[in-house]
């Protein structure tokens, strides 16, 4: 957009604004910071990109889609209910600084353990205002409660069946996050991608849709457990690039 309409990086960012707060952050790959800003028209509240999609060639990202119907309550408006009225709100907030400055240093030195206890602990955080919203917003349900205990239990290396007392210390290699609903979105370094799809396999039901493309990326066929909750479908990503004009061509 910035290209094809000859727009600065704070002007396409305002104009992305328009249509939704967090499309700042699609203008650009890799990672971009969306600062919030200080004036009171929001006119410096723009998007700068920290790091290019080639920064971190390794990073992926798995989404586990845990229901595909509309919202009861919308974003914006479930936003504004716990601004108004979560008590635990403003303990986030005054945190986000520090958060994101962490975030930053572990992706700079592509620590993923560091950047997984990070997400992991900033989705876990989100919620717990969500459900302190009146009346709550229980965006996750029981299949994101699922995989929250899957990605924990692969990251302690133990199975469901074991005693949850003999947990060993986690060395995080997959990291769960949530935004204002319940699919998943698990981020995970490419060489730990086949091992996780096969616990993950293991252990929930897919829909056909999902469980092809996890045999597409495994290359051999898996059965999943028919008793558990439902992934509807299966996203596989490398980090994203800015987005790109493509030449026209002539048939």
């Amino acid at each position: 957009m910035k290209t094809l309409f000859g727009f600065s990086q704070d002007e396409a960012s305002r104009l992305a604004r328009l249509g939704s707060g967090s499309a700042v952050r699609s203008l650009d790959g890799g990672l971009v910071r969306w600062h919030r800003g200080t004036r009171a028209d929001g006119i410096d509240s723009v998007a700068e990109q920290l790091f290019p999609a080639s920064h971190w060639p390794a990073l992926r990202a798995l989404i586990f889609v845990a229901n595909d119907q509309e919202k009861k309550d919308g974003s914006t408006k479930g936003m504004q209910m716990t601004v108004e009225t979560s008590s635990l709100l403003q303990e986030r907030v005054a945190g986000v600084d520090e958060t994101i400055n962490s975030l930053t240093e572990a992706y700079a030195a592509k620590d993923f353990s560091k950047l997984a206890e990070l997400v992991m602990k900033d989705s876990d955080n989100f919620h717990a205002c969500c459900l302190d919203t009146k009346p709550p917003l229980p965006y996750l349900n029981d299949t994101s409660r699922l995989i929250i205990d899957l990605v924990h239990r692969f990251n302690s290396g133990k199975t469901p069946h074991e005693n949850q007392e003999k947990k060993q210390p986690e060395t995080p290699e997959a990291a769960y996050t949530f935004d204002a609903g319940p699919n998943a979105c698990i981020y995970i370094e490419e060489v730990n991608v086949r091992e996780f799809l096969k616990y993950a396999a293991g252990h929930l039901r897919f829909a056909p849709a999902a469980k092809a493309k996890i045999q597409e990326i495994l290359g051999v066929d898996v059965e999943t457990l028919p008793d558990t909750p439902l992934i509807l479908d299966l996203i596989y990503s490398t980090v994203g690039g800015e987005p790109q004009i493509l030449a026209h061509q002539m048939s």
